[in-house]
């Protein structure tokens, strides 16, 4: 959870002097940031009220998803990784164009210590032998804004 904390762009202008991570904006949210409701401090507070909100609908996307999708392969190489990106990417692309919504759903296969065993649950569940690269949901959703990001010559050195 903290991973994702620290990503989080609290506001318009965190998320126009950093366009990336997880955009939090509009205003409400500037609302509860202005009266220290949302902060760093208690997105990252598992006693907070906007922790337990936050919880609440992650809970209630999970279990609105029709479909989950992953992608496996042996993971012997470090081709194999990129394949896999490139499979999500591909993934990704067709679902946009047949109109639907894909969101990536892996927290459970990072590979830190605190998720240990929900790595090795997800791919006792889904992995049939391989490595399980990449897990999402997939379906039809309401139309969302584009998420601001950085430009191809922020990336280029």
């Amino acid at each position: 959870m903290q991973e994702s904390v620290d990503l989080m762009r609290i506001g318009a202008r965190e998320v126009a002097a950093n366009p990336d991570g997880i955009e939090l904006e509009g205003p409400f949210l500037a609302a509860a940031r202005l009266v220290g409701v949302l902060n760093r401090q208690t997105l990252a507070d598992p006693t907070s009220s906007v922790f337990r909100q936050g919880l609440a609908m992650y809970r209630e996307m999970a279990m609105s998803a029709r479909a989950f999708g992953w992608i496996l392969n042996p993971n012997a190489t470090r081709a194999d990784q990129l394949d896999a990106g490139r499979a999500y990417a591909r993934v990704n692309l067709q679902a946009t164009a047949l109109g639907l919504g894909v969101h990536p759903w892996s927290q459970a296969l990072q590979e830190y210590e605190a998720m240990a065993p929900l790595y090795r649950e997800a791919h006792d569940v889904l992995g049939v032998g391989q490595r399980l690269q990449m897990l999402y949901r997939i379906g039809y959703a309401d139309p969302v804004m584009e998420t601001p990001r950085r430009g191809l010559s922020a990336h280029l050195v």
